[in-house]
Order: C-alpha cells, then structure tokens, then sequence
C-alpha cells in the first residue's frame, strides 16, 4: 500500500487534515526511514502533493564487440541527486541494455530518465575486429554513458580494451583482454541489504552500478579482460569456430557493460559479444 500522511498545524494549539499524501509507482520497499520507489522497467511515478526526494538514474550498459579480440561495453551512466518534486505523474525511462554486434562493433546502452531529475546515458558498445588479418581496427571498449564520458582502453593486435565504467576507465590491453572499468557506489539511502541489486566493489557494502565490460582476446588463452566492479562482463578467449565464445553479459539491473567476444585468429565464425547489462531508477524519500 502507498505510504500516507497527513496535517497541518494550525494556531492555538489545533490541527486539520488538509489532505493526504500517497506516492506510487515502481516496487515500493522501506529502509532505514525511508520509502523507496525501484523501477527495472519504464513506468509512471506519481505524487499527490510536494514531496523531498532523493533519486539514483542508470543508464543501460553497451553491448560488447565481436570476433577476434574486440572491446568491452561501457558502462551505462550513474546519476545520483536530490530535489523537490512537485504533485504530478512523472514517466519513467528504464535504459535498456545494448546489443552485441555481429559481426560489428556493439551497440549502445539506452539512457534513464525521469523528468524532474534528468537524464543518465546508455554505455558506448564495445568495438569490433574484423580487420583480419591485422585485427587492429576498431576494436577499444566503449565510453561509458557517465557525465564524464569515461573512455574505454585501447587495443592492440586481437586484443581489446576494457570498456569504461561511470567511475573510471577501461584499462588498454595488456596484451590480453583489458579489464572494464570501475562503476560507482550509490548513496547509503538506497543500500538496503535485502536488496538484489548492484554488485561488490573496493569500498564495504556494495551496490556498485555502472561498471564497464572486459576486453575480449582472440587466442586460445588465456580469458579475456575481468569486468568493472558494477556489473561488468568479463570478456572472452579465443576457442576457434566451435564452440562459439561468447562474451559475459553485465549483470541485469546494473546498467554493467557486456564483455567482448572471443575468436582465435583465422577462424571466421562469429564470435559475440554480451549484451548490456538494463539500468535502474530509484525514489527515495522519508517514510510518512
């Protein structure tokens, strides 16, 4: 049921309900005094009278590269503010996770937005190799869709770059597969430990978002490029044309970048990427 309050306080000592507040929209949860709203798909939220929010936009993570050695996804952007929210229905945009490219460079994460708040971007795509037999063309992780546009790191011979995460960039090949880049922490009002979403990172309690995909690697061995913390797919070694590598997914909900696929050099089957990782909003406000 949606949370209510009520009153205003008059002089002398009396008070009178002057209407009542409800909010609704999302999956509704409490935590630590207060309500929050948490949207995996589009939706509408809506508000009887002025309320204070705090509020978390994720943009969907970028679909990973193909073939021999190709990027990983960017990871989706990560918006986090507060403000007042006047009576009204608001839509909500939940940014759907990109695409793996085959045999083409990954596409884009979609963007998250909510009107009063504004607008989280989508993860870049991972790049593609299909520059046989060089396998040096195009093959970078994609940006990540933060404010910052963090890049992702470059490439070098059937190798790709880790793609960008909303906290940091994606590391150049090493000669494998670079790792993705670190997402970001959201704010304590939202990291509720009965919660599914967001995964570990480098600070304690978790729910990072945003991380960027691992580069793919176009040998036999070893693996490619480990995720960004924030949802990021690992990306893929090279098996040749059987079985089909195809590169990790980012984890749902956490608008993680997908990993690159992986492809021994001078095997010609297609070699995939992951797809992005969707994003997420979250609405926050005290419980009545």
């Amino acid at each position: 049921m949606a949370p209510l309050f009520t009153g205003l306080r008059l002089g002398f000592g009396r008070s009178a309900e002057v209407g009542v507040f409800s909010a609704t929209g999302g999956t509704i949860t409490t935590y630590n005094g207060n309500t929050i709203h948490t949207f995996t798909a589009p939706g509408d939220f809506i508000v009887s009278s002025p309320v204070s929010v705090e509020y978390v936009l994720v943009g969907g993570g970028g679909g990973g590269g193909s073939n021999e050695g190709p990027g990983g996804g960017g990871g989706g952007g990560v918006l986090a503010s507060s403000g007042p929210v006047s009576s009204g229905t608001y839509t909500v945009t939940v940014g759907a996770g990109g695409t793996t490219g085959s045999p083409s460079p990954g596409f884009a994460g979609g963007s998250s937005s909510v009107p009063f708040a504004g607008t989280s971007g989508g993860g870049g795509g991972g790049g593609t190799a299909i520059d046989y037999p060089n396998f040096v063309s195009g093959n970078s992780g994609g940006s990540s869709g933060s404010p910052q546009s963090n890049s992702g790191g470059s490439s070098t011979r059937r190798a790709g770059g880790g793609g960008g995460g909303a906290g940091g960039t994606g590391s150049p090949s090493p000669g494998t597969g670079g790792p993705g880049g670190v997402g970001i922490q959201i704010p304590a009002t939202f990291r509720n430990p009965a919660s599914p979403y967001g995964t570990p990172g480098s600070n304690p309690g978790g729910f990072y978002f945003g991380g960027g995909g691992g580069g793919g690697y176009g040998q036999s061995a070893p693996a490619g490029g480990s995720g960004g913390a924030g949802g990021g797919g690992a990306g893929k070694g090279g098996v040749g044309n059987s079985p089909v590598s195809v590169g990790n997914p980012g984890t749902i909900n956490t608008g993680g970048g997908a990993g690159g696929g992986g492809g021994v050099e001078g095997g010609y089957g297609s070699h995939p990427g992951g797809d992005g990782g969707p994003g997420i909003v979250m609405i926050a406000y005290p419980t009545p």
